[in-house]
């Protein structure tokens, strides 16, 4: 059994760790800085996803904008490339149409003819010809640019009767190179590993506790004739190991109520988490006080694999509380007025 959970969490770990470093690779082979910035440049295939889409019907233009390569791909509305432009590297770029001209800014922006791509010159974000915002361009049916929907991959032509004809594909292997994906598996590998952890701390508990009621130590038998074993509650002798099993298991119990509560208050109101904030802080004091405290800990097996047992519950518990606030903004952001 021990030696087939060990080649199960080897397997998580090496799931966890390649996710990551997937995710790590697609976003390095994505981000890309041109100095040459003023050149136009041939169709982008730079695996990277599409950040949003521009669409301006007097000029027939259609702007496929990507973030980390900070590459805008220009086709007609059939779907036909006409040029391509890039910047210099940009965190958290922005894309807009402004008075016939692309602009990519972030703190600098770099301006270029939205008809033909010939670079126009510089200016600051806050000298832009209107105040501007991010694109919102999600809809009950999608991301939406005019009369095309788009998603991280490919940009579609709605017809009139609600059919989609692809009009920018990108190839099928981007797909191996999207961070969100891998990261999303890493996730999930994280939170096997972590369960298997978890019980196999738990096995180890009971089967202490079972060797340590065989030998006859400390085992309350006054109801021995009608309990199995395993059902029978192990007897602390050391005051400070039942301290450290009942915190550890009374904070788990809190950080679990708040992952429920998080989530389900997100439902009704403008959730912030601020009581996150409240169990990372106990959580890094009392981690590092209980440490020190299990650390000095004198005390036998059984009772040693039930405060170990607990502090990995304590642990995982914080993570999932951590965690939880990301189903929380997304239930927020979605019942919010």
């Amino acid at each position: 059994m021990r030696l087939r959970n060990s080649k199960w969490n080897t397997l998580l770990g090496l799931l966890f760790m390649g996710s990551v470093a997937l995710a790590l690779l697609g976003r390095l082979l994505c981000t890309r800085s041109y100095m040459d910035y003023e050149k136009l440049r041939p169709e982008s295939y730079i695996p990277d996803v599409i950040e949003t889409v521009l669409w301006d019907e007097d000029m027939n233009r259609l702007y496929v904008c990507y973030n980390d390569a900070n590459r805008v791909n220009v086709y007609d509305g059939a779907g036909t490339f006409l040029w391509s432009v890039g910047t210099p590297w940009m965190r958290n770029s922005e894309f807009e149409l402004l008075n016939g001209e692309l602009v990519i800014f972030q703190d600098d922006a770099y301006r270029y003819d939205a008809v033909d791509g010939s670079f126009l010159g510089m200016a600051r974000a806050e000298e832009l010809p209107v105040a501007h915002s991010n694109w919102d361009t999600q809809t009950a049916d999608g991301r939406r640019a005019g009369p095309f929907l788009f998603d991280a991959n490919e940009v579609f032509r709605e017809g009139e009767n609600g059919e989609r004809t692809a009009v920018v594909s990108r190839p099928w292997w981007h797909c191996l190179f999207i961070s969100a994906m891998w990261l999303l598996l890493a996730f999930l590998a994280a939170i096997g590993l972590g369960i298997s952890l978890l019980l196999e701390k738990r096995r180890d508990a009971k089967a202490a506790a079972v060797l340590r009621r065989e030998e006859g130590q400390n085992v309350r038998r006054d109801t021995e004739a009608r309990q199995a074993p395993s059902e029978k509650r192990l007897v602390f002798q050391s005051a400070e190991a039942r301290f450290l099993r009942d915190y550890y298991r009374a904070a788990s119990f809190v950080q679990i109520g708040f992952v429920i509560v998080n989530i389900v208050a997100a439902f009704f109101v403008d959730w912030m988490n601020a009581g996150l904030f409240v169990l990372a802080v106990h959580f890094i004091v009392s981690g590092w006080v209980l440490s020190n405290k299990k650390d000095r800990l004198v005390c036998d097996s059984a009772e040693r694999a039930q405060v170990e047992q607990w502090s990995a519950f304590f642990w995982g518990s914080f993570v999932l509380a951590a965690f939880s606030v990301l189903p929380a903004a997304a239930i927020a952001g979605a019942f919010s007025p």
